[in-house]
């Protein structure tokens, strides 16, 4: 009698057990599926704001009389927006795989490699953008006039002051040297809470296998 109450016990336990692991994975399905909206859609904002960016800009250095820096910056920004579109769909078409885990473990190590390569690239960018605003800001008809008024017969360099250009370049030379730890300030910034809890769900996952 005792046998059979203790076997009806176990091999409840063992129901129950088997009922929980289908639950805790249709749990974390949901999360991951739920992560991964809304990195797109951050992502997506971001786009949409460099876009943004790229026409106020545009228009306010061709008000200005700076169009040519204008649209270095328009062109540079597109071109950072279009590729971080072509990564938000790298993102999407990341394959599920047979859970979770195996899914989440693959969208960090997507997100790693694209953190190096947006590293690399902002090494070129950082310091473009210093530079095109700097000289289209300096260049500008107001700026100029200032400029002629307030230093008068001092040597230029494409049309800034020789001191105010070396401090131009040192200033993008900072950047492009640093670039690494800005880039990782701004994603923490904007993605930090998210990739936070990638981090988290990996770990639980971890845990429970």
């Amino acid at each position: 009698m005792d046998n059979s109450i203790e076997n009806t016990w176990r091999e409840g336990f063992l129901q129950d057990k088997a009922l929980v692991a289908p639950r805790l994975n249709k749990l974390y399905d949901q999360k991951s599926n739920h992560l991964i909206d809304r990195l797109l859609r951050l992502g997506k904002r971001n786009i949409i704001g460099i876009v943004i960016g790229a026409v106020i800009v545009l228009l306010g250095f061709s008000l200005a009389g700076s169009w040519p820096a204008g649209l270095g910056l328009f062109l540079l920004l597109i071109g950072l927006a279009y590729y971080t579109q072509i990564q938000g769909k790298k993102l999407a078409q990341i394959d599920k795989g047979e859970n979770s885990y195996q899914y989440l473990t693959k969208l960090k190590l997507t997100l790693q490699e694209m953190m190096e390569n947006y590293i690399h690239i902002y090494r070129w960018v950082y310091p473009a953008i210093i530079l095109l605003f700097s000289f289209g800001m300096l260049n500008s008809s107001y700026s100029v006039e200032v400029i002629a008024e307030q230093f008068p017969g001092v040597s230029t360099i494409l049309g800034v002051p020789t001191a105010m250009f070396v401090c131009i370049m040192l200033f993008a030379l900072t950047f492009s040297v640093l670039a690494k730890r800005i880039f990782q300030e701004d994603v923490g910034l904007i993605y930090g809470p998210l990739l936070r809890k990638l981090e988290e769900m990996i770990t639980d996952m971890e845990h429970l296998r």
